[in-house]
């Protein structure tokens, strides 16, 4: 029993873990090989025109959607170092972790507010139209591509102090001393993780052209069917298949990126210790920080 609860424990990294999930924000036409094409576009056009109030509900269960990926990749990348730091430890910094990404979210939401306002006062008042719609799109997926691209890159730097056992915030405070005193080694490293990023995506993008694709159309595997939105249920299920799509996306990539992460660990410029972290430096680094 304890093995298939390990087992379980261990699902959020294989769909979640490292940068998985990016290829979706930055190639979102690799959602296409998921979701029948057809279903995709009508129900983009039917919230777009004639459904657009719909819009709203269906942008809070795909932001939902988001908020449960970022925290289940969080939750993965402790889970790495469950063997090495204390049970207390991985709930603080999670629950911490938690708290900081709502903070983010709300004052996202708030900005997004803002500008709707905004464009309603100046076209009510002035008589002038600004591309709400359009910014509101843009601010968001630019948003989310940030966010998961900041987890990766700082919880990767992050990784050879977590696995000395360091609490996060310690392990952030003696991030910030090396790339004080090692700033070339910093730009580098983060040059070479967003490349391999890339380059990774570029792959996975190829593969599924080539060789997937056909496979996908010709004989309609795997490819889930939205529905028209006739109630807010069909909303709520439309959503889901799409997280569903994700998902498969994820689990697709997984092997790739497990090879590649790999090979960018190997130039990780900090070198691990392999030593118990200093007790009294994580009692002055954990109420204050």
């Amino acid at each position: 029993m304890h093995k298939v609860a390990r087992v379980i424990e261990k699902l959020p990294g294989l769909f979640v873990g490292e940068w998985n999930g990016l290829q979706i924000f930055l190639v979102p036409s690799l959602l296409h090989y998921w979701l029948d094409l057809i279903g995709l576009q009508v129900w983009i056009r039917a919230l777009f025109s004639y459904q657009v109030h719909n819009l709203p509900i269906t942008i809070f269960f795909l932001l939902l959607f988001y908020v449960v990926f970022i925290l289940m990749k969080e939750f993965a990348y402790l889970d790495k170092f469950r063997d090495k730091r204390t049970q207390e430890k991985q709930t603080s910094d999670f629950l911490s972790f938690t708290f900081g990404f709502h903070q983010l979210i709300l004052a996202l939401g708030v900005a997004l507010m803002i500008i709707y306002l905004l464009g309603t006062f100046f076209k009510y008042f002035y008589n002038i139209q600004f591309p709400v719609k359009k910014v509101f799109l843009i601010m968001m997926h630019g948003t989310l591509i940030i966010i998961a691209f900041y987890q990766y890159i700082i919880n990767t730097w992050l990784s050879r102090y977590m696995e000395e056992g360091f609490h996060k915030k310690l392990a952030q405070r003696k991030l910030r001393e090396f790339v004080a005193t090692n700033v070339k080694a910093a730009i580098s490293y983060t040059v070479l993780l967003f490349c391999v990023v890339n380059i990774s995506i570029f792959l996975y993008r190829w593969l599924m052209h080539l060789v997937l694709a056909p496979l996908f159309y010709s004989q309609n595997l795997f490819q889930f069917k939205l529905v028209l939105m006739k109630t807010p249920i069909d909303v709520v299920y439309n959503t889901i298949l799409i997280f569903f799509a994700f998902m498969m996306s994820n689990l697709l990539f997984s092997p790739l990126i497990k090879l590649m992460n790999s090979f960018v660990l190997r130039f990780h410029p900090i070198k691990s210790e392999n030593k118990e972290p200093d007790a009294q430096n994580e009692d002055q680094a954990s109420p204050q920080e």
